[in-house]
């Protein structure tokens, strides 16, 4: 080879280094370095997908679980509320009487009137619509059921006469040793809304509806209660009485859940050790 020929493949070699300096060698490492870059950002997105996939599974499936767990503890809180035993801790619940109701104290009232008898085994197209009022307040608007009762209504003053004190109504009182309910089939007719006890969630204008409230018990369980609704109307006249009418009312052991309007007549346990 001559010394010509030489210097051309020198010159040759000489240039495709200087193309390789000046960017051939440096495309191909940014191409050799994105191709990898790629190919971790695809692996990585690869498990991070498998990642999340695998903790979306296990999320659902202890959200599964611990929904399960749930729904079991509220059906059995609902099932225990239903299975409980209550009796009843007031007296006369059937509102038996002639001018007051056996057993139940005046309050401040100005007057007690018997409406109604409402019997069993009376087809319900045959009853008054008083009496249908009252029993479809209690899901019983059938022909059979406990035992007779009464529906009274009472005028109620707004105020003690002469004083300063609210009024209430018919009222008994109860021993407390535990939780208790107080409730009764309800009608508001006129005059101030009674609140609490037997008459809480009371409204005008509505039809006959079960009102009542529940108690529980703290530290101590020697307590007792005064079951009477208050009626608020201090300052008023003493002409603006309230009127109400009602039936089956009572305190009874437990928590009984009102909202279903699941009432009825509860048996009486007796005032007596020896009973």
């Amino acid at each position: 080879m001559s010394d010509l020929q030489n210097m051309a493949d020198l010159v040759s070699t000489g240039n495709q280094l200087l193309d390789d300096i000046r960017g051939g060698a440096i495309s191909r490492m940014a191409h050799e370095h994105q191709t990898q870059q790629a190919e971790f950002k695809s692996e990585h997105d690869a498990k991070s997908a498998q990642f999340q996939a695998e903790h979306n599974a296990i999320v659902q499936q202890q959200t599964a679980a611990g929904n399960a767990k749930i729904a079991e503890i509220d059906s059995y809180i609902a099932n225990g509320r239903d299975r409980q035993s209550h009796v009843r801790l007031s007296k006369n619940q059937v509102l038996s009487g002639v001018e007051v109701p056996n057993f139940w104290s005046l309050g401040v009232t100005k007057r007690t009137t018997l409406l109604e008898r409402v019997a069993s085994g009376v087809l319900p197209e045959n009853r008054t619509p008083l009496a249908r009022e009252f029993l479809s307040a209690i899901n019983c608007d059938r022909q059979h059921f406990g035992t007779a009762f009464n529906i009274w209504e009472i005028e109620i003053y707004p105020h003690h006469v002469g004083g300063a004190n609210q009024g209430y109504g018919i009222w008994q009182h109860i021993k407390m040793s535990g939780a208790v309910t107080v409730a009764a089939i309800v009608k508001h007719i006129s005059g101030t809304v009674p609140t609490g006890f037997y008459c809480e969630g009371l409204a005008a204008n509505e039809p006959a509806k079960l009102c009542g409230t529940a108690f529980g018990v703290s530290t101590n369980r020697n307590h007792y209660l005064h079951i009477h609704p208050i009626v608020d109307g201090i300052g008023k006249d003493i002409s603006e009485t309230t009127v109400i009418q009602i039936a089956l009312p009572a305190a009874v052991t437990g928590f009984v859940d009102l909202s279903k309007g699941a009432w009825g007549q509860f048996p009486y346990i007796g005032d007596s050790a020896f009973d």
